[in-house]
């Protein structure tokens, strides 16, 4: 009797798998390999796969027994998440895992107590949409907030009075010290060992004040020179090169200054092309040290080296909208970028690559409402403060 095609089909598929799996060869971790999405990244909330493929010598599937374990380990808290490991016969695993905490995490896997090729690796896991409904924190009383900044204990440094004033406050909200007479400040940003910089919009310069929040030097004066600026709004220390990075909003352009104040190097020119500039206010860097900038007038954000070399942009969000005159920027451990727009009162967010992942807030005086978005950070549990100006509070999400 003779096998009809239909027929055959179910007896070759089980010849190959016999001959894709060596039964008596001896397992080889170099020859075994990883794969699947959750080795990009993840979400709060939603469970990543990914899986295991264990080899022999010959590079065929392993048939012998293999202890897997799997687990998840954020890098900043030391937290241990278990993974659900799944044996799926014939050396082949499936790796489940659920975070719960935004950040950056590893993901750690081992056979027979040795790490499989390429573990830890790194895994960024950004906040779920669901994290934006409503704050964790509200701090009320804060008279008209612009740039904010957290400092190595934890403190918010806040740039208040319509930037007039600084203000320190406690990881909590509750306000330490007021200091300064300034005249329309804008960002602010702090250094490794806690010094103060404040970019005064009006006078077209940055102030120094020590960690104890004394004055200690000035630089800029109106112009398009070296360390001279035109309605600077945003500043941000580089932990890396310990450099001050300040958009110089009407010379279209980033100034780069040492924390002594003294010139580096500046980038950019006036324009819509790629690396030009139109009115920069903000910018942040993400864990690959590239600097992120708010391209005001051209509706976009610009991302460059700390060198000043171009890389991408993106303005792009769902159903064909596009970013309409962004104002602040943070970025937080798993490089998830905030980018504020004052019209609309609302935070979009995007992965360190441009695509969109969400928009939380909205026009109002409830919780999770904003009137008037004058500054983005994060804090030191990678939440991000918003600047609530005209609700004179802070919203942390």
């Amino acid at each position: 009797m003779e096998l009809t095609t239909k027929g055959k089909e179910p007896l070759q598929q089980a010849c190959r798998s016999f001959l894709e799996v060596d039964h008596s060869g001896s397992f080889s971790l170099e020859n075994s390999h990883t794969t699947g999405d959750g080795l990009k990244g993840a979400i709060t909330g939603e469970t990543k796969t990914v899986s295991f493929q264990a080899k022999t010598k010959s590079n065929k599937k392993f048939n012998g027994k293999s202890n897997l374990k799997a687990e998840l380990v954020d890098i900043v808290s030391k937290d241990i998440l278990k993974c659900e490991v799944i044996d799926q016969q014939h050396g082949q695993h499936k790796i489940n895992y659920r975070p719960m905490k935004r950040g950056k995490h590893e993901l750690h896997i081992t056979v027979n107590g040795n790490a499989v090729r390429g573990s830890p690796f790194p895994i960024a896991v950004a906040p779920s949409p669901q994290s934006f409904i409503k704050p964790s924190r509200v701090v009320r009383g804060v008279n008209k907030p612009r740039g904010t900044v957290s400092n190595s204990k934890g403190e918010l440094v806040v740039v208040e009075g319509g930037g007039a004033t600084i203000s320190v406050l406690t990881p909590e909200g509750e306000k330490i010290r007021t200091f300064g007479k300034l005249n329309t400040a804008y960002g602010v940003t702090v250094d490794k060992d806690d010094n103060i910089y404040v970019v005064e919009n009006s006078n077209h310069r940055v102030n120094k004040f020590s960690s104890d929040r004394e004055f200690v030097a000035a630089v800029g004066s109106a112009g398009n020179g070296n360390l001279q600026f035109s309605s600077p709004a945003g500043i941000y220390y580089n932990r890396k090169d310990n450099n001050l990075y300040v958009p110089d909003q009407l010379n279209h352009r980033i100034q780069v200054f040492s924390t002594e104040l003294k010139f580096v190097r500046c980038f950019g020119t006036q324009g819509n092309g790629n690396g030009q500039l139109q009115q920069p206010l903000y910018a942040s860097f993400d864990s690959a040290d590239n600097l992120y900038v708010i391209d005001f007038a051209n509706h976009r954000v610009q991302v460059f080296t700390a060198e000043g070399q171009f890389l991408r942009a993106f303005s792009q969000k769902a159903n064909g909208q596009k970013l309409s005159y962004p104002y602040a920027i943070a970025i937080d451990s798993s490089d998830t970028v905030y980018v504020s727009e004052n019209g609309p009162h609302h935070v979009s967010v995007f992965t360190s690559q441009g695509a969109y992942i969400t928009t939380f807030g909205g026009p109002g005086t409830e919780e999770g409402q904003f009137n008037g978005i004058y500054g983005l950070s994060i804090d030191r549990n990678d939440s991000v403060v918003v600047s609530d100006r005209n609700n004179r509070r802070l919203q942390t999400f």
